[in-house]
Formats: structure tokens, C-alpha cells, sequence
């Protein structure tokens, strides 16, 4: 069972900041989840509110363009940047551990 905490859902990263501004340290981010849900299970850690940032949309962001480069939200998981192809292909120097085959 997970401790009690309250939960938000902001959608945009003006609400998040807002939400890390007024809860403070006292706050979590949730984003993959994977760590922080083991964790709260195990009693490691008891925040006292988790702000999920899985559905603030500028952090999915996944482009290239030749001015602005390989841009990579902080919310894009490896999976989807490997399916990605124009991330490796469109670059001249493909970042260690990218192929263009897709494998790492």
C-alpha cells in the first residue's frame, strides 16, 4: 500500500511551475514512475504531494530541425526516440550508441 499524498495532474509547464513553487520540497515529480512508485512502496520515501507531468504536452517533444537541432522532452521515453528515425538519420554526427538500424 502507498502512503497518502495528494496528487495533481497539471497539463502545462506554467502549472507546474506553479505547483513546484507553492508545494516546495515537499513535492515529487512523477514522470515515468517506475522509481518513485517502488520507492513510496517501500516506504523510502513519503512525500506529501506527487505532481505528475505525464500529461504536460511540452515535455513529449520530439523533433529536429536543421536551426534548432535534436530536440528531446523530458518526457520521451527511449523506446519512442528509437523509433524515431529521422533522429539519427537527419544528424552528421549521430549521438553515441545510435544507429540507423535502430539499434543501440
Amino acid at each position: 500500500m502507498l502512503p497518502k499524498f495528494d496528487y495533481f495532474a497539471p497539463q502545462t509547464l506554467q502549472e507546474t511551475f506553479e505547483l513546484l513553487e507553492k508545494q516546495g520540497k515537499d513535492a515529487k515529480l512523477l514522470a515515468g514512475g517506475t522509481d518513485l512508485i517502488v520507492s513510496l512502496r517501500a516506504r523510502e520515501q513519503c512525500p506529501k504531494q506527487i505532481i505528475d507531468i505525464k500529461g504536460v504536452k511540452e515535455l513529449h517533444e520530439l523533433s529536429y530541425d536543421d536551426k534548432r537541432g535534436l530536440t528531446i522532452g523530458a518526457a520521451v521515453n527511449l523506446n519512442r526516440l528509437i523509433q524515431y528515425e529521422s533522429s539519427c538519420k537527419r544528424l552528421s554526427n549521430p549521438p553515441r550508441g545510435c544507429s540507423h538500424d535502430r539499434r543501440l
